[in-house]
């Protein structure tokens, strides 16, 4: 199956990105490639670390790993059915990069196949709790649907984490070609901040793309809960999942679909955990982390399928 990609002076290729992203994360690697020949190298002072942003939105450059999912699909225009379904890509933690350009206000979203640039100026709507960029690439439309960490948000309000669904797509006579990459990002705690005993409940939202028994949804509306044991370091979240079948919508869902439940475990000397999620007949995996000061939020992206019907999407929530 074919994915759709086209050429634009707004998306640029992985491979460069790849080279900056290792640059980035490490600064004495640039300062070596930057050294000439002869008489060894001087790799010089160790930089600065670059500010970083302390709460969402963002109002500093900084490039954020990102956990994610893709779906691919051919979607009714008319009845939303759904055909030659493809899980791209499981979900995973630093398979997908978020880029903030605060001397342009925008987004760049890179995954390992393309990237997207969202500017001011392609914002076509703005609510609650999403803010909508669009915009023209060779015959197919880069479209990004993120979510608004924010006070007023009135799904969720956040401060340290969000998710995006960014959709590049095709529209035919009577089906509309998506690949959907679902991402979830933040403002990372510390793994000094990390809590080393108690335990923790978060409630919060769930949102994405789900393919089932022939028919696309939109997961918006969704909620769940995660529990963690920070001493024992065991992720458990719970998401009761409803849908509705307009996918280009932001509109709450209302079918209810079912259950699914995941097991995490978090990594020894990290703030992220990955594990397996079962539900709906399907099984698959998920990977988040925690978000903000002392683990105040976390956010994790899913995907879970059984060979036919996929379900990827985004779970983000805080404390009480």
């Amino acid at each position: 199956m074919s994915v759709i990609e086209q050429p634009s002076n707004r998306t640029t290729c992985a491979g460069p990105l790849k080279a900056l992203w290792l640059l980035i994360a490490t600064p004495a690697l640039a300062a070596v490639s930057a050294c000439g020949g002869g008489g060894g190298i001087n790799v010089g002072p160790t930089p600065e670390p670059s500010p970083t942003n302390t709460s969402l939105p963002p109002t500093i450059s900084e490039n954020f790993n990102a956990a994610s999912a893709k779906i691919i699909a051919d979607v009714g225009n008319t009845d939303g059915a759904a055909s030659g379904v493809n899980l791209a890509s499981r979900a995973a933690y630093g398979t997908l990069k978020v880029s903030y350009d605060a001397t342009k206000d925008a987004y760049t979203f890179s995954d390992e196949a393309s990237s997207a640039t969202f500017l001011p100026a392609d914002r076509v709507s703005s609510s609650s709790a999403f803010d909508t960029y669009r915009f023209a690439s060779g015959t197919s439309t880069q479209e990004l649907r993120l979510f608004r960490s924010s006070p007023s948000n009135d799904r969720l309000s956040l401060r340290y984490v969000t998710f995006g669904l960014w959709s590049t797509y095709q529209v035919g006579a009577s089906k509309t070609r998506y690949q959907t990459r679902i991402a979830m990002t933040g403002v990372k705690t510390p793994l000094a901040d990390l809590p080393k005993a108690g335990t923790a409940t978060y409630t919060g939202i769930a949102d994405g793309i789900a393919a089932l028994d022939g028919q696309a949804y939109r997961l918006a509306g969704s909620t769940g809960t995660l529990n963690v044991d920070f001493g024992t370091g065991v992720v458990k979240t719970e998401v009761e999942l409803v849908g509705q079948t307009d996918i280009s919508s932001d509109a709450l869902g209302t079918i209810a679909l079912g259950t699914i439940r995941g097991t995490a475990q978090i990594g020894g000397d990290q703030t992220r955990y990955t594990g397996t999620v079962r539900g709906l007949g399907m099984e698959g995996s998920m990977g988040g982390g925690f978000f903000g000061p002392a683990a105040d939020e976390t956010g994790y992206a899913f995907s879970l399928s059984d060979g036919t019907n996929t379900a990827v999407g985004a779970f983000v929530g805080k404390k009480p």
